[in-house]
């Protein structure tokens, strides 16, 4: 899961990267941007959650889980076109958006279809077909970065490429069909339905809440600073993609495995803690590489003025303290997913509260800063929830002497390369 996601973002950084060698002009790409931003913010959060309940209700389905994955397949359906249909009111409707009009119907069909296929690759994971997880997304992004990109490189324009991401689309929903007709009962069960329902609700609210902090930094930065300003802090704004994504893939791994444990969860709790270390010892020092690098880097690849991106992008990498914890894969894995979505809302309300504080005393960032401190302290919220009900101390899955370590060192770090020197 850790390569397949790597993968995605390996196809998606191509994807822009050729679309600009290969002749396509700076707005046109920014459409394509635009439409996959659009995408992504209408279905991020509901597909977290329906991925999530299925990982951890897999233990009460396995031996028919069919069922679980064809009414969850049918869920996603349902929720896709909802925002097929909000997306294209939203085009139509603001005049600001009339640039995208244009694409809107092929895109809008492909967000329909695009979203039960995110279960493809968490079938094969529950079914333990490692392999066919890489094989599955080598081929599907290959296929997607050539479709997208070769009409470009054509002289086609920007709707061709739309057209090749919509013809993925429909390959990845056939392939989903592929995998689940000849052995599923196409019949919607209310009773499955249901379950997957009550458990990924919760999770869509805390996925929603979390992912919601970007938008609030936005509009405070608005709301206190220019339209330059808010250049300069998007430009940082950024958590290193690598971390993020080797760590949720691991995570959503640890899901099921935890469920099936039961209550034995000494050896996946030294999985977790063995793997979490591993993560330390690689992301620590990238992060502590990148921290000192970026002020010199920053002004190379863009401009002078965007120097102050750097300190708030040094910020965001302390997200990496919190991140390499994972006390939210042990209640979803025993399906306390109402204490998620409490640690969420304490995550958003944290955020808020010290970025209106800090924002008038260190500016950019301060509204970095708290991102940083409502984020690993929701993680400390969700190590005592653990403690709290199942008697797990944080040193069962988290190699407490190296995260310490590595957690004052890149303070260190960050305070001597990045506060201090903050006029």
């Amino acid at each position: 899961m850790q390569i397949f996601q790597l993968l995605r973002f390996g196809m998606l950084f191509l994807t822009g990267m050729l679309l600009l060698r290969g002749g396509l002009e700076t707005t046109e790409l920014g459409k394509y941007e635009n439409l996959l931003f659009f995408g992504s913010l209408l279905s991020f959060f509901w597909i977290s959650g329906f991925v999530r309940s299925i990982l951890s209700l897999h233990k009460d389905f396995e031996r028919n889980d069919t069922r679980l994955f064809f009414n969850t397949a049918m869920a996603m359906l349902v929720c896709s076109l909802m925002a097929a249909f909000i997306f294209l009111g939203i085009v139509n409707i603001g005049s600001e958006y009339e640039m995208l009009k244009k694409f809107a119907l092929e895109f809008g069909v492909y967000i329909a279809l695009i979203g039960p296929s995110f279960l493809i690759e968490y079938i094969y994971l529950l079914r333990n077909k490692s392999r066919l997880i890489i094989g599955y997304g080598v081929f599907i992004f290959l296929l997607q970065l050539a479709l997208v990109t070769i009409p470009v490189f054509l002289g086609y324009g920007l709707e061709y490429s739309i057209h090749g991401l919509l013809l993925v689309s429909i390959v990845r929903l056939v392939w989903l069909i592929t995998i689940l007709g000849p052995i599923s009962e196409w019949k919607v069960n209310s009773k499955v339905l249901s379950r997957v329902i009550t458990l990924a609700w919760p999770l869509m609210l805390s996925t929603l809440m979390s992912g919601s902090a970007e938008y609030i930094d936005g509009i405070l930065v608005t709301w206190f600073f220019d339209e330059a300003t808010f250049a300069v802090f998007r430009y940082g704004a950024k958590e290193f993609p690598l971390f993020l994504l080797v760590a949720n893939a691991f995570s959503n791994t640890m899901v099921p495995e935890i469920a099936k444990a039961g209550q034995n969860l000494s050896q996946v709790l030294d999985k977790i803690k063995r793997n979490s270390a591993i993560m330390m010892h690689i992301f620590f020092p990238l992060s502590i590489l990148l921290m000192v690098a970026s002020p010199f880097l920053y002004p190379v690849f863009f401009k002078l003025e965007f120097s102050e991106s750097a300190v708030v992008f040094n910020t965001y990498l302390l997200l990496l303290i919190g991140r390499v914890a994972f006390p939210q894969t042990i209640l979803i894995g025993k399906q306390k997913m109402w204490g998620v979505f409490n640690a969420a809302v304490l995550e958003i309300l944290l955020n808020l509260i010290l970025s209106l504080l800090l924002v008038r005393y260190i500016g950019l960032m301060g509204l970095a800063l708290a991102t940083v401190l409502s984020s690993n302290l929701e993680k400390f919220y969700l190590s005592y929830r653990v403690w709290k009900e199942y008697r797990i101390k944080p040193q069962k899955y988290l190699d407490l002497k190296w995260y310490f370590i590595y957690a004052i060192l890149l303070s260190i770090i960050f305070c001597t390369f990045t506060a201090f020197r903050q006029p």
